[in-house]
């Protein structure tokens, strides 16, 4: 295919999956303009590439929709429900206090579910905290806002958080491990100065008091806990999650521990809720690891223009300037290119450039800051994650009305110093660790 026509129809395909999962047209899941997307990336691609790209994605993909699955299991027990009354007991009636157990809850459950799965289960969480507190939309707005903003960047710190980071590391060979060993220390220091950013300039529309107790409503009332078998499932929760890191260095597929996990929790959940298997899998966007075929071909596709060529000298020259300089040159690449075309496949076609490929110190940071600043610098505008994206479209589903200039004040203020940050210290942390 000729590269222009290459370039035009990626770009396409990006503009058309980022507003088919916002717009929904008549109301469809966001399941349906996946397969369309999907076909036309398909038709576009060798065949050859194809078996390997759903082979890197298998993986990947279970981890994802199994952490859907966990999550559902647990709030059909009423752990998210639980969550939004505790939230409100330990802030204490202050509601700045209750800015950062929010941000706390999110980066939480990013961190042993997913991405997706908090910005999902925040959004009626924070709702229902509003409701419980009677928050106006001026000041429901900033734990919003903060909320989708710290769940998503949580993923960067969390390297089985997200899709984009499983395909990558599926991708380059490299352990679970590894990355965390290398990202979590500076990854999460950039989540804490995004909150702390966030929280800066929102500080002046948050309530400085609020109900030290929150009155319950019918339906918390009657909402009966199961602590043992609470505790159990997150015991589940923890022991599935952990198992990742510890098949990781043993060889064993890490989706086999999600896998295992969700199928430990659904069993009895079902038996306590009485519901069926349908009820877990209906709330499931089944479009996510469509949406990442999508991207891997259309990665693909680019890595035979001049885009990769154009990216890897860019790289090579970072490198050359030594490797402080090199590391924030990469971040701040990456940051601007998934921030304009999403993430995914930007990471994809930066995990496939030479530099930073090898296992030496200098390229294990190359690594490191080329995924941050995918991870964290895509954030600069809904298109750049695909969590956003999701977070966009379920903003439309509770009817909330709050608009890309909004976030993107909220992100620019936010995220590039955040991402300056993670890579500073990441360029300390790697001196530490060597």
């Amino acid at each position: 295919m000729d590269d222009t026509i290459t370039l035009a129809a990626a770009a396409f395909a990006v503009a058309a999956a980022a507003v088919l999962l916002l717009r929904r047209p008549g109301g469809r899941a966001p399941l349906w303009p996946a397969f369309p997307l999907a076909a036309f990336f398909l038709a576009a691609a060798p065949l050859g590439g194809t078996g390997a790209n759903l082979q890197q994605l298998a993986g990947p993909a279970v981890i994802v929709l199994s952490a859907f699955l966990m999550a559902a299991a647990l709030e059909s027990l009423g752990m998210f429900r639980y969550a939004a009354g505790n939230i409100v007991e330990f802030s204490r009636g202050s509601g700045l206090r209750l800015y950062w157990l929010i941000a706390l809850f999110c980066f939480l459950t990013t961190l042993f579910f997913s991405t997706y799965v908090s910005v999902l289960a925040a959004m009626p969480v924070i709702l229902q905290i509003g409701r419980m507190l009677e928050l106006s939309d001026r000041q429901l707005q900033p734990y919003l806002i903060s909320g989708a903003l710290i769940g998503a960047a949580a993923g960067a710190p969390a390297g089985a958080a997200g899709i984009t980071n499983l395909i990558v590391l599926e991708m380059t060979g490299r352990q679970l491990n590894d990355y965390s060993e290398l990202t979590m220390i500076p990854a999460a220091a950039a989540v804490f100065a995004v909150a702390g950013l966030l929280y800066v300039l929102y500080r002046g529309w948050l309530p400085r008091r609020i109900a030290a107790q929150a009155p319950l409503t019918p339906d918390d009332d009657t909402l009966a806990v199961n602590w043992r078998l609470f505790r159990l499932c997150l015991f589940v929760v923890v022991t599935a999650r952990a198992g990742f890191y510890i098949s990781s260095g043993y060889g064993v597929p890490a989706w086999w521990f999600a896998l295992a996990g969700a199928l430990a929790l659904i069993v009895p959940a079902m038996t306590k809720a009485s519901s069926g298997l349908r009820f877990y899998t209906a709330g499931i966007p089944w479009h996510i690891p469509l949406f990442a075929f999508g991207a891997t071909l259309i990665a693909d596709e680019l890595q035979r223009t001049g885009v990769l060529r154009l990216l890897a000298r860019g790289l090579a020259q970072a490198a050359a300037l030594g490797d402080f300089s090199a590391a924030l040159a990469a971040g701040g690449l990456l940051a601007a290119m998934s921030a304009i075309a999403n993430e995914l496949p930007v990471l994809l076609i930066g995990a496939s450039a030479p530099a930073g490929a090898g296992a030496d110190p200098a390229s294990q940071l190359l690594f490191a800051a080329r995924m941050m600043g995918g991870n964290i610098g895509g954030l600069m505008t809904p298109l750049g994650s695909l969590a956003i994206l999701i977070w966009f479209a379920a903003l439309r589903r509770y009817k909330i009305k709050l608009s890309w200039a909004a976030y993107m004040k909220a992100a620019a203020v936010s995220v590039p110093a955040g991402l300056l940050a993670g890579l500073i210290m990441l360029y300390a942390w790697t001196q530490i660790i060597g």
